[in-house]
Protein backbone atom coordinates (compact mmCIF):
# COMPACT_ATOMS: atom_id res chain seq x y z
CA UNK A 1 0.00 0.00 0.00
CA UNK A 2 3.18 2.32 0.88
CA UNK A 3 3.84 2.32 -2.93
CA UNK A 4 0.42 3.31 -4.18
CA UNK A 5 -0.29 6.30 -1.77
CA UNK A 6 1.84 8.92 0.30
CA UNK A 7 3.63 6.53 3.07
CA UNK A 8 2.98 8.05 6.53
CA UNK A 9 3.70 7.06 9.98
CA UNK A 10 0.04 5.96 11.39
CA UNK A 11 -1.68 3.95 13.89
CA UNK A 12 -4.82 1.97 12.96
CA UNK A 13 -7.40 1.92 15.32
CA UNK A 14 -9.29 -0.84 13.89
CA UNK A 15 -6.50 -3.09 13.90
CA UNK A 16 -3.97 -2.28 16.75
CA UNK A 17 -1.34 -1.00 14.01
CA UNK A 18 1.35 1.33 14.70
CA UNK A 19 3.44 1.77 11.26
CA UNK A 20 6.33 3.59 11.18
CA UNK A 21 7.49 4.09 6.92
CA UNK A 22 11.11 4.97 8.27
CA UNK A 23 13.90 2.32 8.67
CA UNK A 24 13.70 1.16 12.62
CA UNK A 25 17.35 1.01 14.66
CA UNK A 26 14.81 -0.75 17.10
CA UNK A 27 16.65 -4.42 16.93
CA UNK A 28 16.32 -7.88 18.72
CA UNK A 29 19.33 -8.77 20.25
CA UNK A 30 21.24 -12.18 21.09
CA UNK A 31 19.16 -12.84 24.30
CA UNK A 32 15.72 -12.27 22.24
CA UNK A 33 15.30 -8.71 23.57
CA UNK A 34 13.91 -5.49 22.76
CA UNK A 35 17.19 -3.30 22.20
CA UNK A 36 16.81 0.28 21.70
CA UNK A 37 20.68 1.67 22.30
CA UNK A 38 20.46 2.95 18.70
CA UNK A 39 17.32 4.62 18.37
CA UNK A 40 17.50 8.70 17.74
CA UNK A 41 15.94 11.44 19.41
CA UNK A 42 13.11 11.62 16.43
CA UNK A 43 12.57 8.03 16.03
CA UNK A 44 11.71 7.50 19.38
CA UNK A 45 9.02 10.61 18.97
CA UNK A 46 7.75 9.70 16.31
CA UNK A 47 7.43 6.17 17.71
CA UNK A 48 5.68 8.03 21.01
CA UNK A 49 3.43 9.71 18.85
CA UNK A 50 1.65 6.94 17.46
CA UNK A 51 1.59 5.30 20.71
CA UNK A 52 -0.60 8.09 22.43
CA UNK A 53 -3.04 6.92 19.66
CA UNK A 54 -2.77 3.72 21.05
CA UNK A 55 -3.43 5.18 24.64
CA UNK A 56 -5.91 7.43 23.29
CA UNK A 57 -8.18 4.95 22.12
CA UNK A 58 -7.89 2.30 24.90
CA UNK A 59 -7.73 5.23 27.96
CA UNK A 60 -10.33 7.14 27.00
CA UNK A 61 -14.38 6.48 27.10
CA UNK A 62 -14.70 8.09 23.52
CA UNK A 63 -11.74 5.89 22.29
CA UNK A 64 -13.61 2.70 23.05
CA UNK A 65 -16.47 3.50 21.73
CA UNK A 66 -14.54 4.58 18.45
CA UNK A 67 -13.12 1.12 18.75
CA UNK A 68 -16.22 -0.96 19.22
CA UNK A 69 -17.65 1.01 15.89
CA UNK A 70 -15.23 -0.87 14.35
CA UNK A 71 -16.03 -4.23 15.87
CA UNK A 72 -19.37 -3.67 15.40
CA UNK A 73 -18.47 -2.81 11.33
CA UNK A 74 -16.74 -5.88 11.01
CA UNK A 75 -19.23 -8.25 12.57
CA UNK A 76 -21.57 -6.72 10.49
CA UNK A 77 -19.76 -7.33 7.45
CA UNK A 78 -19.17 -11.05 8.29
CA UNK A 79 -22.91 -11.50 8.44
CA UNK A 80 -23.83 -9.74 5.36
CA UNK A 81 -20.72 -12.08 3.40
CA UNK A 82 -22.41 -14.75 4.72
CA UNK A 83 -25.87 -14.53 4.11
CA UNK A 84 -25.29 -13.36 0.47
CA UNK A 85 -23.83 -15.73 -2.06
CA UNK A 86 -23.16 -12.84 -4.89
CA UNK A 87 -21.03 -9.57 -3.41
CA UNK A 88 -20.40 -7.16 -5.37
CA UNK A 89 -16.93 -5.13 -4.14
CA UNK A 90 -16.60 -2.30 -2.77
CA UNK A 91 -19.13 -3.35 0.17
CA UNK A 92 -21.14 -0.06 0.75
CA UNK A 93 -21.83 0.35 4.71
CA UNK A 94 -25.39 1.17 3.38
CA UNK A 95 -25.93 -2.31 2.46
CA UNK A 96 -24.79 -3.97 5.69
CA UNK A 97 -26.37 -2.05 8.55
CA UNK A 98 -28.51 1.24 8.76
CA UNK A 99 -27.75 1.22 12.83
CA UNK A 100 -23.60 1.23 12.22
CA UNK A 101 -24.46 3.59 9.31
CA UNK A 102 -26.07 6.12 11.81
CA UNK A 103 -23.12 5.71 14.29
CA UNK A 104 -20.65 6.70 11.58
CA UNK A 105 -22.59 9.72 10.68
CA UNK A 106 -22.68 10.34 14.14
CA UNK A 107 -18.70 10.06 14.05
CA UNK A 108 -18.16 12.16 10.73
CA UNK A 109 -20.00 15.03 12.70
CA UNK A 110 -17.70 15.56 15.77
CA UNK A 111 -14.44 14.33 14.42
CA UNK A 112 -14.15 17.79 12.60
CA UNK A 113 -11.16 18.91 9.98
CA UNK A 114 -8.25 16.58 10.16
CA UNK A 115 -6.16 18.05 7.01
CA UNK A 116 -6.00 21.66 5.96
CA UNK A 117 -3.66 23.24 3.66
CA UNK A 118 -6.14 26.17 1.27
CA UNK A 119 -4.72 29.02 3.81
CA UNK A 120 -1.74 29.49 5.94
CA UNK A 121 -2.96 29.54 10.13
CA UNK A 122 -1.33 31.93 11.86
CA UNK A 123 -4.33 32.76 14.62
CA UNK A 124 -7.35 31.47 15.03
CA UNK A 125 -10.67 32.55 16.58
CA UNK A 126 -13.09 31.02 18.25
CA UNK A 127 -16.86 32.25 19.68
CA UNK A 128 -18.41 30.98 22.08
CA UNK A 129 -22.08 30.89 20.03
CA UNK A 130 -20.04 28.48 18.22
CA UNK A 131 -19.55 26.39 20.83
CA UNK A 132 -22.81 26.64 22.13
CA UNK A 133 -24.31 25.37 18.51
CA UNK A 134 -21.40 22.02 18.57
CA UNK A 135 -22.48 21.37 21.88
CA UNK A 136 -26.57 21.72 21.09
CA UNK A 137 -26.08 20.21 17.95
CA UNK A 138 -23.39 17.18 18.50
CA UNK A 139 -21.17 18.47 16.21
CA UNK A 140 -17.34 20.16 15.64
CA UNK A 141 -16.73 23.43 16.56
CA UNK A 142 -16.51 25.87 13.69
CA UNK A 143 -13.71 28.53 14.19
CA UNK A 144 -12.46 30.97 11.98
CA UNK A 145 -8.77 31.76 10.53
CA UNK A 146 -6.52 34.64 9.93
CA UNK A 147 -3.75 33.77 7.45
CA UNK A 148 -1.42 36.81 8.11
CA UNK A 149 1.00 36.22 4.68
CA UNK A 150 -2.31 36.71 2.50
CA UNK A 151 -4.31 39.10 4.64
CA UNK A 152 -7.20 36.88 5.41
CA UNK A 153 -9.58 36.75 7.70
CA UNK A 154 -11.93 33.18 6.91
CA UNK A 155 -15.13 32.54 9.29
CA UNK A 156 -15.92 29.10 10.38
CA UNK A 157 -13.05 27.80 8.48
CA UNK A 158 -11.74 24.58 10.63
CA UNK A 159 -13.95 22.44 12.41
CA UNK A 160 -12.35 21.94 15.86
CA UNK A 161 -13.05 18.43 17.13
CA UNK A 162 -12.05 14.46 17.75
CA UNK A 163 -8.59 15.21 14.77
CA UNK A 164 -7.90 18.08 16.13
CA UNK A 165 -7.40 16.64 19.78
CA UNK A 166 -5.83 13.62 19.17
CA UNK A 167 -3.11 14.99 16.70
CA UNK A 168 -2.36 18.01 18.74
CA UNK A 169 -1.89 16.16 22.40
CA UNK A 170 0.18 13.50 20.43
CA UNK A 171 2.54 16.28 19.01
CA UNK A 172 2.56 18.24 22.39
CA UNK A 173 4.01 14.67 24.12
CA UNK A 174 6.31 14.47 21.37
CA UNK A 175 8.05 17.78 21.78
CA UNK A 176 8.28 16.70 25.30
CA UNK A 177 11.94 14.31 23.97
CA UNK A 178 11.83 15.79 20.22
CA UNK A 179 11.75 19.75 20.71
CA UNK A 180 12.59 19.88 16.92
CA UNK A 181 9.38 18.26 16.20
CA UNK A 182 7.61 22.03 15.81
CA UNK A 183 9.34 22.39 12.71
CA UNK A 184 7.82 19.34 11.15
CA UNK A 185 4.82 19.51 11.87
CA UNK A 186 2.38 21.56 10.17
CA UNK A 187 -0.68 23.66 12.31
CA UNK A 188 -3.02 22.14 11.21
CA UNK A 189 -4.09 19.71 12.98
CA UNK A 190 -1.08 19.02 15.33
CA UNK A 191 -0.80 22.66 16.80
CA UNK A 192 -3.62 23.75 16.59
CA UNK A 193 -5.25 23.30 20.05
CA UNK A 194 -1.90 25.79 21.31
CA UNK A 195 -3.20 28.12 18.96
CA UNK A 196 -7.08 27.74 20.07
CA UNK A 197 -5.66 28.17 23.64
CA UNK A 198 -3.81 31.34 22.99
CA UNK A 199 -6.63 33.03 21.38
CA UNK A 200 -9.41 31.97 24.03
CA UNK A 201 -7.35 31.78 27.35
CA UNK A 202 -5.24 34.66 26.28
CA UNK A 203 -5.29 35.96 29.99
CA UNK A 204 -4.57 32.36 31.10
CA UNK A 205 -0.95 30.80 30.39
CA UNK A 206 -1.19 26.99 29.37
CA UNK A 207 1.48 25.18 29.55
CA UNK A 208 2.08 21.91 27.68
CA UNK A 209 1.29 19.42 29.95
CA UNK A 210 -1.47 21.19 30.61
CA UNK A 211 -2.74 21.40 27.23
CA UNK A 212 -2.38 17.30 27.02
CA UNK A 213 -4.32 17.28 30.11
CA UNK A 214 -7.19 18.98 28.39
CA UNK A 215 -6.98 17.05 25.46
CA UNK A 216 -6.70 13.82 27.44
CA UNK A 217 -10.24 14.82 29.50
CA UNK A 218 -11.84 15.92 26.56
CA UNK A 219 -11.91 12.45 25.39
CA UNK A 220 -13.79 11.62 28.18
CA UNK A 221 -17.01 13.10 26.22
CA UNK A 222 -19.15 12.16 23.46
CA UNK A 223 -17.80 15.18 21.85
CA UNK A 224 -14.51 16.01 22.55
CA UNK A 225 -14.25 19.32 20.56
CA UNK A 226 -16.83 21.18 22.49
CA UNK A 227 -16.20 19.32 25.84
CA UNK A 228 -12.58 21.02 25.08
CA UNK A 229 -14.04 24.04 25.75
CA UNK A 230 -16.40 23.19 28.95
CA UNK A 231 -12.84 21.91 30.65
CA UNK A 232 -10.57 24.80 29.61
CA UNK A 233 -13.68 27.05 31.10
CA UNK A 234 -13.72 25.26 33.98
CA UNK A 235 -9.40 25.02 34.32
Amino acid sequence: IDYLSNKTNKYETNHFHIILNDESHIQINTEGKIDTSLVITKEYGILLHEYIHYTQHLLTLFGIKRCQMFNSIFYEYINYMLQNENIKLPINITDVNKRVENYYAYLKNIQGTQHYSKYNIDAVEVSNQDIEIARTNKCSVKIGIYDYENNEAIDKEIEFGYWCIIESMAHLIQKLVDSDVDNRHNIMPYRIVELVCKSKYSTTIFDDKMMISLCQCSLMFDNPGAAFFEIADYV
